[in-house]
């Protein structure tokens, strides 16, 4: 499924969940009053359904759920074992041990009643790829401006329905309502963040910049004053949608760049590589230690000079792309351990040089010295803490 339909999944089972809890709250906590959507969410996770003793069991890798007004789910233990417990006959009843077990199942249980039902809805909905490509992002807002421009009601609907979820809007709390305007709200705290008002059949879209308090005077004051048209809003029609999908887009990018820093594979790559395959951790002298790991991969580098400067530029720029994120994982500017600029460095100095060991030691004493000295151009390049800071000073 692409991201429109992951956003429309997510928000049918929103509202499946909202359904529930409600059913389960109007039935004093009976679990069964939302049936039909406990069975939808074991459907999404792929639980199977086992029938034994007049109970239906359903279970997933470690999880074995019974359908009953309790709905508990139970880990660490067998199907036949949470039968006997649940519906025991009475030879197994005579067991002292069966007893035990009947009577505490603290030893197997997770969770019951809401709490499982709060935990099939969120691994539902953990089974949605909502992060979404820049392409999908723009071509939901493209036909939502398409819809807006031509006035097509159900189309807009469903359009800001998405944007919504995207950039996590909700409807203000009765605090800011203004019927017979819809207004809705990104929350933080008490607080709403660029509010947008529209009108009941859509053809007037408003934004309004910033943080309002839910309780605050002039928010009330100012927002009356939007709706009542006697003062424009911050952004209006359709550079509301511009507006968004730059938000949009900027949540995107802030997202995979999260995933990506949390990817262990990835980190303990680009922290390989930052680090010279580790050598950066050594105590002493890490950016030495770098440079004599790049002196002695040179001999491994091509000797043809135009090979060479081909592979000189794409580690350059595979160095900055690996430093910029690298030194994110450090909780300190310009760590030591990142020896990726030193070997980087070294590799440029030896560029013309012929591969014998005078010339690759002279190399490698001279740069050491430049290096630690910080002569020019450091002053200058050193105040850059990003990734081509690192590799040219």
């Amino acid at each position: 499924m692409g991201l429109k339909e992951q956003l429309k999944e997510k928000m049918a089972l929103d509202k499946l969940y909202a359904s529930a809890l409600e059913k389960i709250r109007r039935h004093e906590g009976k679990i069964m009053a939302a049936k039909e959507a406990v069975l939808n969410f074991l459907k999404k996770n792929h639980y199977e359904l086992v029938e034994t003793r007049e109970l239906k069991i359903y279970t997933h890798d470690e999880d074995i759920v019974v359908l009953d007004n309790e709905l508990p789910i139970y880990r660490h233990t067998t199907i036949e074992d949470v039968a006997m417990r649940r519906n025991p006959t009475i030879k197994e009843m005579v067991s002292f041990t069966n007893i035990k077990k009947i009577l505490v199942n603290s030893d197997i249980a997770f969770k019951k009643r809401l709490e499982a039902v709060d935990y099939l809805y969120k691994k539902a909905l953990s089974q949605l790829d909502l992060k979404g490509t820049p392409f999908e992002i723009k071509q939901i807002f493209k036909e939502t401006i398409l819809a807006y421009e031509k006035n097509d009601l159900e189309k807009i609907e469903e359009g800001l329905e998405l944007i919504f979820e995207i950039l996590n809007y909700k409807e203000v709390g009765p605090e800011l309502k203004h019927p017979p305007e819809l207004i809705y709200g990104i929350p933080e705290n008490d607080q709403y963040r660029d509010l947008v008002i529209i009108s009941p059949d859509y053809t007037e879209i408003k934004l309004i910049r910033g943080s309002f308090s839910t309780t605050g005077k002039d928010t009330l004051a100012h927002l009356n004053r939007i709706v009542s048209g006697k003062e424009r809003a911050d952004i209006e029609g359709i550079d509301v949608f511009i507006y968004w999908e730059e938000q949009a887009l900027k949540v995107t990018s802030i997202e995979r760049i999260s995933f990506l820093m949390n990817s262990k594979i990835l980190k303990f790559a680009i922290l390989s590589l930052a680090t010279g395959l580790g050598i950066g951790y050594l105590p002493g002298a890490p950016g030495t230690y770098g440079t004599l790991l790049a002196m002695l991969i040179c001999f491994l580098l091509p000797h043809s000079y135009g090979y060479y400067l081909v592979f000189l530029i794409f580690a350059t720029f595979i160095g900055i792309l690996v430093a910029e994120i690298a030194q994110r994982y450090f909780p300190k500017n310009d760590p030591s351990q990142i020896v990726i600029d030193e070997m980087l460095g070294y590799w440029l100095a030896i560029w013309a040089l012929p591969l014998r060991w005078p010339y690759i030691i002279g190399a490698f004493l001279l740069f050491r010295f430049f290096d630690i000295m910080k002569t020019i151009p450091y002053p200058f390049l050193g105040k850059n803490e990003r990734g081509n800071g690192y590799c040219f000073r």
